[in-house]
């Protein structure tokens, strides 16, 4: 049998449009007639291209959202910030601040003299103190997990004093040793230093009264430490000012 071209061409073309309203009975697109610009439109059928679009649009407007947040979330951060470390730079800087001041008023009561015998007594004190630094660090650490770890406020305020023992306990131990030993060892450090006879006293004077409160010294160090691991920055700076205050009056 023969068939022709032409009869090949009308099965094809109904196969086409039957195929097509298939494809458009299940929610796709079929092409449409070209416009009047001469580009190919397209026809959307049933929900199906809708809900894509439109999933489209809410994937786009939650990534807008997210950009939002975060942008707000990092002012906030950077804001936080500022907050907490201005005032904990002011209780840093006290240290020096109150040893600028105990240089003014010795030089001004006692003289060069008195000026030369503070530099052997602050190294004394201040370079053994320095040797128990590693409390204030160690306190920081542990205290913030133990507050970190906790949900409540109330929670976390017993697990902060409860971690806190510890270094606190270890501080007042080592404050008292490092009493003990001013009194006992003081001559002969300044010795070892090669201080001048005539400076000995007046140096180890100082370094009587410094090594008497270095118990107090070590557990402020443990307490400004606990108080900074938990956020309160303005609690430290309030006791340093006035502990400076009171040096500066006294």
């Amino acid at each position: 049998m023969h068939v022709n071209k032409r009869s090949i061409r009308i099965v094809f073309l109904a196969a086409s449009v039957l195929l097509s309203n298939l494809i458009a009975t299940e929610g796709f697109a079929v092409p449409r007639l070209r416009s009047s610009h001469g580009h190919v439109t397209t026809k959307v059928y049933n929900s199906g291209s809708a809900s894509a679009e439109d999933s489209t649009n809410d994937f786009q407007s939650e990534s807008r959202e997210t950009k939002e947040s975060v942008s707000k979330a990092s002012a906030k951060s950077k804001t936080e910030m500022l907050y907490f470390a201005i005032p904990a730079l002011g209780i840093f800087l006290a240290s020096p601040l109150l040893s600028n001041i105990d240089n003014a008023f010795v030089g001004k009561t006692v003289g060069t003299v008195g000026l030369a015998a503070l530099s052997p007594a602050t190294i004394c004190t201040d370079q053994m103190l320095y040797l128990f630094s590693f409390l204030s660090r160690a306190t920081t650490g542990i205290v913030s997990r133990a507050y970190s770890s906790k949900e409540t406020e109330e929670e976390r305020i017993a697990a902060a004093r409860d971690s806190a023992s510890t270094p606190l306990t270890f501080a007042i131990m080592s404050g008292i040793l490092l009493s003990f030993f001013y009194a006992i060892c003081t001559p002969k450090m300044l010795m070892l230093l090669n201080v001048e006879p005539a400076l000995r006293p007046a140096a180890a004077s100082y370094v009587y009264w410094r090594g008497a409160i270095a118990t107090f010294a070590l557990v402020q160090s443990v307490c400004l430490s606990t108080l900074l691991a938990t956020q309160d920055v303005i609690t430290p700076l309030k006791i340093v000012s006035l502990a400076a205050v009171v040096n500066i009056v006294g």
